[in-house]
């Protein structure tokens, strides 16, 4: 008796640029060949079955996010370099450095006018003659700051490493085809290996959907990438499953 018991590990490659991208962390990964029938009936009877042409259609959850294959279900590059982020609103307590009242910043902001500060539970913006910002250490001056008080950041910009990447979501930018490679292992009752399957589709395409999930609860993000297959006028061949023995001692 053979069974299928192993998660397949898949490998996507890019049909145009021919990057190639791996992951064998999936924590559900599914092939689905559809195909419809038309039921014709006559005489009161059923007289034929109507096959209509098979939809290929591969289902992957991976644990792990991939920034690289979000960038081709986008249909868009990645680009490394120098960029602009945000910091968020964030409460900071005065400390005193010997005779220097201060807080310091999460992020050095771009420009200075961008930072806005408040005392706590007002909404009048501390007036810039009050302060001086040198990188993300903000000093204040004058009697009407001590230490201890909470002084509350508002969100301002502020200047990305040259190692950052970004990917610009583009609304006329569409993905490449795809060759998906899927594989997994046939085993017996003892679970000693039998062979290998790969299942090998040569024209796919992303969904064309992206979905990124969050919870309060801390755990590791789904991250779903669902291919269709292409069915080219004129070609009838889809891809191929490859069932490769396993040798002894192998």
């Amino acid at each position: 008796m053979a069974m299928i018991a192993k998660i397949f590990k898949a490998l996507l490659i890019d049909n145009v640029t021919k990057d190639e991208f791996a992951t064998a962390t999936l924590e559900e990964a599914g092939v689905t060949i559809d195909s419809a029938t038309q039921d014709v009936e006559g005489g009161g009877g059923l007289v034929s079955v109507l096959h209509l042409p098979k939809k290929e259609s591969i289902n992957l959850k991976d644990v792990r996010f991939h920034f690289d294959i979000l960038a081709k279900q986008l249909g868009c590059d990645i680009v490394i370099g120098a960029g602009e982020a945000y910091a968020f609103p964030v409460d900071k307590t005065i400390v005193l450095d010997a005779t220097v009242k201060t807080i310091t910043l999460p992020q050095t902001p771009k420009t200075s006018a961008n930072v806005k500060l408040y005392k706590a539970n007002t909404t009048t913006a501390i007036a810039n003659t009050d302060y001086t910002i040198t990188g993300t250490d903000v000093e204040f001056t004058g009697i009407a700051y001590e230490e201890g008080d909470i002084i509350s950041v508002g969100s301002y910009i502020y200047a990305t490493s040259a190692t950052t990447g970004t990917i610009t979501i583009n609304n006329s930018a569409y993905p490449h085809g795809i060759t998906c490679v899927l594989e997994t292992l046939e085993i017996d009752e003892l679970e000693l290996p039998l062979n290998t399957i790969q299942i090998v589709l040569d024209k796919c395409v992303f969904d064309g959907s992206v979905k990124i999930d969050t919870k309060t609860k801390t755990d590791a993000v789904r991250h779903d990438f669902n291919l269709k297959c292409l069915n080219k006028i004129g070609e009838d061949i889809a891809g191929r499953i490859v069932r490769i023995p396993i040798e002894t001692g192998a």
